[in-house]
């Protein structure tokens, strides 16, 4: 039941990016190097804004965490644009990849926690 809600969710997803895309590469190689790139873009942007909110929480300004806070949000979707993006153009089953990286995951903090680091 989740993952189908999840599925809809992902799918809409995928429609708006279609609907809003306006590049055109005649390379599919071409256009995953400038998604890939797009998309380490965006994380230095999102690592700089939690940089700039960790700064702020450390003086206790609320104003600038705030902002910050809002600025976070608007590069995390950022960065979903291009993962929607590139998982379109590589016509990757999310769902799928989804609970095989869940397995995986679990497994490895399994093993952090096993270890006492957490």
């Amino acid at each position: 039941m989740i993952m189908g809600l999840l599925n809809n969710a992902w799918n809409r997803l995928v429609k708006d990016v279609k609907r809003t895309w306006i590049l055109e590469f005649e390379d599919e190689n071409e256009e995953l190097l400038f998604l890939s790139n797009a998309l380490a873009g965006e994380c230095g942007e999102l690592a700089n804004e939690v940089k700039k909110w960790f700064r702020a929480k450390l003086v206790d300004d609320t104003k600038v965490i705030n902002k910050q806070q809002l600025s976070i949000e608007s590069e995390l979707m950022d960065i979903l644009y291009y993962i929607v993006k590139i998982s379109s153009v590589l016509n990757i089953d999310v769902e799928k990849a989804w609970v095989e990286r869940l397995k995986v995951n679990e497994e490895r903090w399994k093993e952090f926690k096993k270890r006492k680091h957490l």
